[in-house]
């Protein structure tokens, strides 16, 4: 049952009585659209569709519109398209697809749409206003993306050794040297990415980007670590799923000296299957090279499949698994780890939020190293916590406190670890 107000007097209309009256229902389907009553022009648009006389261009515009509200953008662009080929001056229609192709990631065609749009005479303010902010995000999307962090680090294990006075490999117990023994030091860790997105045609993209991180220490500087990766590469994207192909090469120092180049091609996949669940795949081939230690030198693969859930905008899950294949020149340094993680982010009284994630994997080495005897086998354990206040913002950065655990097991007692971080960071994306 419907209602209508004619003269000032409440109607009640039933679907019968819309049938029965073409124009009537025109009418109305048309004032739920500018209404935004869904659910209603959802009901009418099959009725109305039925009838033998009716508006075809109203039809169109109503599915598209309601199309657009469901985030169906194809079936919605589609409709648009329609319409103006029909006629070209419909401004609001133009518009109407300008929203959709931005939704749908089409950055080239909706800015060609908003040149047309532009040069349309008579343009109300408003509208004019929103063209402009439309041809702003599209620049920004087109513009060098880039985010930086800044971490205090204060690590109790930073070469990431046992803490067990001795070793044993076989029959014979040796007394480790102190120098061989766990770390602690406090230094800086950073990040910096950068990428600039060249819009093609459609969904195409073409991407390059640029990543450094790395960890600077105090006083064990032969700890310092620094890894740079360039990639260059192809993406295709819609609101809903994006694909990206991504050859890399990436140089690696360790101690402040040269270490170790990789190079390869990642592949990446995402689907957006609703507003609350998505999930994510990576795949990367590789291959390292050593300046020093060649026997490490060689092959490898990972895999990646992530997924995550907003239950409501306060509280997020999430998890995956991960597979690592590493084939190198000495076997004994072969290995294959596989993981799993989970976790949720929760928004918490007071303006805080945290984050809080665990992981396990599995690593198993080919084979025995000569000077061991037995074939390496560790379980990893690692429980991150982030704490922050969503009002505290300095200059878009917001400070976070970090706190890592890492425990590791193996049958190979050296290769056992416990390690504690904690660290403030500062981040800032641009």
């Amino acid at each position: 049952m419907l209602s209508a107000v004619h003269k000032k007097q409440k109607i009640a209309l039933n679907d019968e009585d819309l049938l029965a009256n073409p124009l009537l229902f025109s009418k109305i389907l048309d004032q739920s659209v500018q209404k935004g009553q869904w659910s209603i022009v959802e009901h009418l648009i099959p009725l109305y569709e039925s009838l033998a006389t009716k508006d075809d261009n109203l039809l169109l515009y109503a599915k598209s519109r309601l199309a657009f509200v469901k985030g169906q953008y194809k079936d919605a662009i589609s409709g648009y398209r329609q319409l103006l080929e029909k006629d070209a001056t419909l401004g609001p229609v133009r518009l109407y697809l300008v929203q959709a192709l931005f939704q749908n990631k089409e950055y080239e065609a909706a800015s060609f749409q908003l040149d047309k749009l532009r040069a349309t005479p008579y343009l109300p303010r408003q509208i004019l206003s929103t063209i402009n902010q439309y041809t702003l995000a599209i620049q920004k999307k087109n513009d060098f993306q880039w985010s930086a962090s800044l971490n205090y680090i204060d690590d109790d294990n930073i070469n990431e050794t046992s803490s067990d006075k001795y070793m044993k490999l076989g029959n014979w117990l040796f007394e480790r040297s102190e120098e061989s023994l766990p770390k602690h030091d406090r230094g800086i860790g950073y990040a910096l990415w950068m990428q600039k997105n060249i819009n093609l045609k459609d969904n195409h993209v073409l991407v390059g980007s640029l990543s450094m991180y790395g960890k600077a220490y105090k006083e064990y500087d032969e700890f310092d670590d620094f890894v740079a990766r360039a990639s260059f590469g192809y993406r295709w994207e819609d609101a809903k799923k994006s694909f990206a192909l991504m050859p890399f090469f990436q140089e690696r120092l360790f101690g402040n000296n040269p270490y170790s180049q990789s190079w390869g091609t990642r592949t990446s996949l995402s689907y957006l299957w609703s507003r609350k669940f998505q999930n994510s795949f990576a795949l990367e081939l590789g291959k390292n090279s050593y300046d020093e230690r060649t026997f490490l030198d060689g092959w490898y693969s990972f895999g990646s499949f992530g997924a995550s859930y907003s239950f409501s905008p306060s509280f997020m899950l999430f998890g995956g698994i991960d597979q690592y294949d590493n084939h190198t020149k000495e076997r004994s340094e072969s290995f294959t780890r596989s993981a799993i993680r989970i976790g949720f982010a929760k928004d918490i009284p007071f303006a805080f939020s945290t984050k809080i994630s665990a992981n396990y994997a599995n690593k198993v080495y080919d084979d025995a190293p000569n000077i061991y005897g037995i074939q390496r086998h560790d379980k990893e354990y690692s429980y991150d916590i982030s704490l922050w206040k969503r009002d505290w913002y300095f200059w878009g950065v917001m400070p976070k406190i970090n706190f890592e655990y890492t425990h590791v097991k193996s049958n190979i007692n050296i290769f056992a670890f416990d390690k504690n971080r904690i660290y403030f960071s500062f981040d800032r994306r641009f």
